[in-house]
């Protein structure tokens, strides 16, 4: 039979295996070379937590366990300064032991594990792809973690497991306000599961409330954060909810302002698009808003990995990822690759505000444009308005160039004097948004004296999709 010895934590501690006699019966094998008298001498307490309560007797009822302290001598010898002892173990089924001597070391064990359901729970994953590869393969499923190591040594599952568990709401954690942040729930391997058939394999409950992230592995051999796969219903019925509107901006996904969140749509969407890790700048109205160490930076940091906030549901994939609750002045967010950079990247204004769209727009019924293009560009109250009647996501997708010409050069900050003109280039949505089939944006130009602007949108690397020219002053 396979014995079961965790690692010695302090340097006085016994190596303990849990092992049966001839008759089937268990029992406990204490053993320490280079033992010293005291080591010897000092009673060992075992504490030994049954799998039914019946079965302790009734004064330990409260406490859980049968507690025993017993001298290691009356169970053993010490032959030449090596320490050797064996202590039967009762009868009645057990889930766990814990043993030591008092300010010395104590370590806990476990049952080996009925082969049977293990080799059940690894039939059913069988054609099951793992949440996460490493040193195990992770399946999330009915609210357990189960852990697979298809050629699996006594060595892989000796060391204790960490297992960290963030909620995607604080209010979940015990206590108040919980100070680590996430739900510790380490573990020795035979807690959970064993070895059969050269494997091992252990299946883990988790909590019953949303989970946002895992981090588990072993200290100093393996480590891994991942997310749990997203419920598709409520990712359906935040898609479903969006079919009536147009993105607030586009690229390689479709970005959505809703209910202080930022949603990221992909309509077909494989394991590569959301593979990379994604940057989202929060840029407020207010810089005090910000951590005290953020405000140097002038924005607040929310990158995050897809399967945080999503995942893929029917060929697509959608992301919710909650804003903060203070003002939003502006949004920067896309994808990138450390060392490569930004896979794609838009900027946003956290709303446009509808009604001010629909105003402005009331306001240009008796307008002549200044200029037309794909945009109906107009000038009024110093501001430059592109219009377009008929508008989809695609229109405003590409970034816009303006470049404003004033009438006196020395109005141009110096560093723009040699250049000529004023590069006020934007992302639509800073400056407007779509309404009612429509889009319009307003954007504030300079006081100085304009004598031309000129204007459009363009692709880096493929040139100009449109252009417009405006004589502002003779």
């Amino acid at each position: 039979m396979r014995r079961q010895q965790p690692p010695p934590a302090e340097p006085n501690a016994f190596a303990v295996f849990l092992d049966r006699d001839a008759a089937g019966r268990y029992r406990l094998l204490y053993a320490k070379a280079n033992c010293a008298r005291e080591e010897w001498e000092t009673p060992a307490f075992l504490h030994i937590f049954p799998e039914a309560a019946a079965d302790l007797p009734f004064y330990f009822w409260k406490g859980g366990f049968d507690n025993r302290e017993f001298p290691l001598p009356r169970y053993g010898l010490r032959p030449g300064g090596e320490c050797l002892a064996v202590y039967p173990l009762p009868d009645y089924p057990f889930t766990a032991i814990l043993t030591g001597q008092a300010g010395m070391w104590a370590t806990r064990l476990y049952p080996p594990a009925d082969p049977e359901p293990l080799r059940a729970a690894y039939a059913a994953r069988a054609a099951i792809q793992p949440d996460r590869r490493d040193f195990f393969d992770l399946y999330i499923q009915d609210k357990q973690l189960t852990y697979i190591r298809e050629t699996c040594a006594a060595a892989d599952t000796a060391a204790r497991f960490f297992l960290h568990i963030t909620p995607r709401d604080p209010a979940d954690l015990p206590g108040e306000p919980p100070a680590a942040g996430y739900a510790n729930r380490d573990f020795a391997f035979g807690r959970y599961g064993g070895h059969f058939d050269g494997k091992c394999l252990a299946v883990v409950p988790l909590p019953d409330y949303p989970i946002a992230e895992i981090r588990t592995g072993q200290a100093g051999r393996w480590e891994v954060n991942f997310y749990p796969p997203a419920d598709p219903e409520p990712l359906r019925a935040a898609y479903a909810a969006l079919a009536d509107r147009q993105p607030d901006t586009h690229s390689q996904f479709d970005l959505y302002l809703q209910d202080n969140q930022l949603l990221y749509l992909r309509e077909t969407c494989a394991a590569a698009d959301v593979a990379a890790g994604f940057f989202l700048h929060i840029i407020p109205e207010d810089v005090a808003d910000l951590p005290a160490e953020r405000r140097r930076d002038g924005y607040a940091n929310l990158d995050f990995v897809f399967a945080r906030w999503g995942g893929p549901f029917d060929g697509k994939c959608l992301a919710a990822v909650p804003l903060p609750d203070y003002p939003i002045k502006e949004i920067r967010t896309g994808q990138q690759i450390p060392g490569q950079g930004d896979l794609w990247s838009v900027e946003l204004i956290a709303a446009p505000d509808r009604d001010k769209l629909r105003a402005d727009y009331a306001a240009l019924a008796a307008a002549e444009p200044a200029a037309g293009d794909y945009f109906d560009l107009y000038l009024q109250d110093n501001r430059l308005l592109y219009f377009r009647e008929t508008c989809a996501a695609g229109d405003t997708a590409a970034g816009f160039f303006l470049h404003i010409t004033p009438v006196d050069i020395a109005d141009l900050p110096q560093e723009r004097q040699a250049a000529g003109f004023a590069n006020a280039d934007f992302a639509f949505n800073r400056w407007g948004g779509s309404f009612d089939g429509k889009c319009l944006a307003a954007v504030p130009l300079p006081d100085y004296p304009i004598k031309e602007i000129r204007t459009g949108q363009y692709v880096p690397g493929q040139g100009e999709l449109w252009a417009a020219e405006l004589m502002v002053a003779p």
